[in-house]
Parts: structure tokens; sequence; C-alpha cells
């Protein structure tokens, strides 16, 4: 569990170079929007 730390700061580091972000982000787990799966 020591890296958790780690990877706290490196995913807001991350998060800080992208200065707009999505307001949504949609997973679409039954591939409705992927007809040619």
């Amino acid at each position: 569990m020591e890296d958790d730390d780690g990877v706290k700061k490196e995913a807001m580091e991350m998060l800080s170079e992208f200065q707009v972000l999505p307001r949504l982000v949609v997973f679409d787990l039954d591939y409705t929007l992927w007809p040619f799966y």
C-alpha cells in the first residue's frame, strides 16, 4: 500500500496538465454504441 501515494501524486500531476476536463464520461458497457463490435 506504500505505492498508493505515488499513484495519487502521479494522477494529480496528470490532472493538473489538463485544464479542461470532460464533464461527463460514458462507459458503454453493453456496446450499444459499437454496432460493429
